[in-house]
């Protein structure tokens, strides 16, 4: 995707009008269309639901119009504090995350306790597939990834720290018929679709799900799909079910529900061992901090 297809995309979910975009844009009509299908071929999902007289966003549109806004938003951020600070050093935090966690409920208070100790600093939050944020850390592209434990590769140039324990659920839509079940059990989505993300570890990702059935006694039917965005727009429109940890599930429990399974997933977080960048411990001290007063 590129700058222009992220601008008209955007401002086509705000107006609900690809020809107000256009006016506002000062282009042709087919020229929004042709940038914002081109993005739609691309994530191979549709962001609009086309009508004769109005437009709305998909279930997908709605998740990349709050994923982009924020990129957008944390792009503005840094541009303005190196324009406000152009003579001065201003500290800048990278975090990635993986696919589907937002950290709404616990990133804000953590950026005002660092402000108030740092001055002025920039925070950027990225979202990554979890198998490669531990690459990330190590390739500099971020400064501190937050994961899973299953999804951390020992590195000799990295530290890594248990975080937490998140319960794993089964999340299903809101509109499925057995959302008006009560007193739902693990087993009783022995035939469903329970649905993965990134097809190129479907292998270890099957064994992955097998085993988190298996106390329950049955083997569940796998369905890949392309990322977990793709897996929670499948979710939410009743797809298939997913196991997920609590914090992805988090991002759509408007949309669905879940039912708990008995064990968790391991959330730990890697930096690299040579870094100079003291928002880095101050950013774990206060997150662990944060999580600990949670549990």
């Amino acid at each position: 995707m590129n700058d222009l297809q992220i601008e008209y995309f955007l401002a086509a979910a705000e107006n609900l009008s690809f020809t107000k975009t256009a006016n506002e844009k000062f282009v042709s009509q087919p020229a929004v269309s042709k940038q914002i299908s081109a993005l739609e071929a691309e994530l191979e999902v549709e962001l609009f639901v086309r009508g004769y007289k109005s437009t709305k966003l998909t279930d997908a549109g709605r998740m990349y119009f709050d994923y982009l806004s924020n990129h957008v938003h944390q792009l503005e951020t840094l541009k303005k504090c190196i324009r406000e600070d152009s003579n001065s050093v201003i500290l800048t935090l990278r975090i990635g995350c993986g696919s589907g966690w937002t950290l709404t409920d616990i990133l804000p208070g953590i950026v005002d306790c660092l402000k108030k100790r740092h001055g002025n600093i920039c925070v950027l939050l990225e979202n990554c597939a979890f198998n490669n944020i531990v690459a990330a850390v190590n390739e500099h592209e971020f400064d501190v990834g937050l994961t899973l434990g299953s999804d951390v590769v020992k590195m000799s140039t990295l530290d890594v720290c248990h975080l937490t324990e998140v319960p794993r659920v089964i999340v299903y839509s809101a509109n499925h018929p057995l959302a008006q079940k009560e007193n739902l059990q693990p087993v009783d989505f022995k035939n469903e679709y329970f649905l993965t993300p990134q097809v190129q570890r479907l292998a270890y990702l099957t064994d992955l799900v097998n085993s988190f059935c298996e106390p329950y006694h049955f083997t569940p039917k796998i369905q890949a799909v392309r990322n977990v965005e793709s897996l929670m727009n499948s979710v939410v429109n009743g797809l298939g079910v997913a196991i997920v940890d609590y914090w992805t599930y988090q991002t759509i429990q408007d949309h669905c529900c879940c039912v708990a399974l008995d064990s968790v997933h391991t959330i730990s977080a890697v930096w690299r061992k040579n870094s100079t960048n003291p928002l880095i411990q101050d950013f774990l001290q206060e997150l662990k901090s944060v999580l600990n007063h949670v549990e």
